[in-house]
């Protein structure tokens, strides 16, 4: 049983990691386009 609740929570943050990633690559893409322009 722990080990199953260990695993989801290492998928949930994985998750959140995955996404503040994309987030900063957004962020990133949307700063060069302001330069850009």
């Amino acid at each position: 049983m722990e080990a199953i609740v260990n695993l989801s929570c290492r998928l949930r943050l994985f998750k959140t990691a995955t996404f503040n990633n994309r987030n900063k690559v957004i962020d990133v893409l949307s700063v060069a386009k302001i330069r850009i322009l």
